[in-house]
């Protein structure tokens, strides 16, 4: 027991050496920050800010609600390849020659889903030769 108690009052004052320690850090950063006119709140707020636009970068939209479809619709009145008409998008949406190799390697991947959803949908239809084409419709 005796020596539990003892290991207890040793942990308690290495704590207490530590905290004393951590505040004459604090108060030495609070004088820096006031010496370079920054707060601690700024360099939080630029932590949060830098994971908050990091998280906004993940998730990128390249189609706005129903444009792929209706850029497919377009392209695809003559049958066509799923990559000719993924090429036809890029033209048409102006991401052929403008974004980096990294972001049309993300379009690219965006407008093989659109199509794939297209055909899903019903908008294009996949003939035996494997080109795509617009789907018509029996009322029209």
């Amino acid at each position: 027991m005796a020596s539990l108690s003892s290991m207890v009052s040793t942990l308690e004052l290495r704590r207490d050496a530590l905290l004393e320690q951590i505040s004459r850090i604090d108060r030495r950063l609070t004088i820096v920050a006031k010496m370079t006119g920054s707060t601690g709140q700024t360099r939080e707020r630029a932590a949060s800010q830098k994971s908050r636009t990091a998280a906004k970068r993940g998730r990128h939209t390249w189609f706005a609600r129903g444009e792929a479809s209706a850029f497919l619709r377009k392209a695809a009145r003559t049958p066509k390849t799923a990559a000719n008409l993924v090429r036809e998008l890029a033209l048409a949406k102006g991401h052929s020659d403008q974004v980096s190799t990294a972001e049309w390697l993300l379009f690219q991947t965006a407008a093989f889903m659109a199509v794939n959803h297209a055909v899903k949908s019903g908008v294009l239809k996949r003939r035996t030769d494997g080109s795509l084409v617009v789907r018509r419709s029996s009322a029209g």
